[in-house]
């Protein structure tokens, strides 16, 4: 049976439009990829400039670009971490919330970032992995994930801290695979290196 101009042209337009998603992906993608490789590089700078110098105290301010750099190595996350939750610096980076501990300092250092772009690997976390968090006055602060769980976008206890203690809270969006605004939260704890207590081994006999 020969297709109708209609069937035609509806096949068209479904091509064309699957092509016009498909390069726009590939354009944001692309753009993504050249704002990393500046921040790397911009990230890689600050390093070497403040090396050997003594951090400065005093009141905090948001900083503009790059502050530290995260690396899931067993998930291929990695990404440059920038100050804010904004629009804006989510399209570009993996944000840190201005309310947050510092890398190093005692609280929650929280980071969130889209479940589509520099979080996609968190799908696959499992207690035990190792994060990485190195800073620009070359510090690598090293972190093993203690729990994951689901929340609703309210819960903004997540975010506390506690004076005396250490951790990190990643947060993304959830479910990964939801088409739209997903509902949902993502999150991963983790605590310093050094604070995770190792088993005792078990005594026989």
């Amino acid at each position: 049976m020969e297709k109708t101009p209609f069937r035609i042209f509806v096949g068209i337009a479904f091509l064309g439009l699957s092509f016009a998603c498909l390069s726009w992906s590939a354009w944001d993608w692309g753009r993504r990829e050249v704002t990393q490789v500046t921040a790397e590089s911009e990230f890689e700078k600050l390093v070497e400039d403040r090396a050997g110098k003594p951090a400065k105290r005093g009141p905090r301010k948001r900083v503009s670009g790059p502050v530290a750099k995260l690396e899931i190595a067993r998930l291929g996350v990695s990404g440059i971490v920038e100050e804010g939750l904004d629009a804006k610096t989510l399209k570009n980076a993996i944000g840190m919330s201005l309310t947050s501990a510092q890398p190093g300092e005692r609280g929650n250092v929280v980071l969130a970032a889209h479940r589509d772009t520099f979080f996609a690997g968190l799908r696959n976390a499992k207690k035990g992995d190792v994060v990485v968090l190195s800073t620009t006055d070359g510090k690598k602060h090293k972190y093993q994930i203690s729990k994951t769980f689901v929340v609703d976008p309210s819960a903004h206890w997540v975010m506390n801290s506690s004076p005396k203690k250490k951790m990190l809270t990643l947060i993304t969006c959830y479910p990964f695979r939801y088409v739209g605004s997903a509902p949902q939260r993502f999150i991963v704890q983790a605590e310093p290196v050094e604070d995770v207590r190792p088993k005792r081994p078990i005594r026989r006999g």
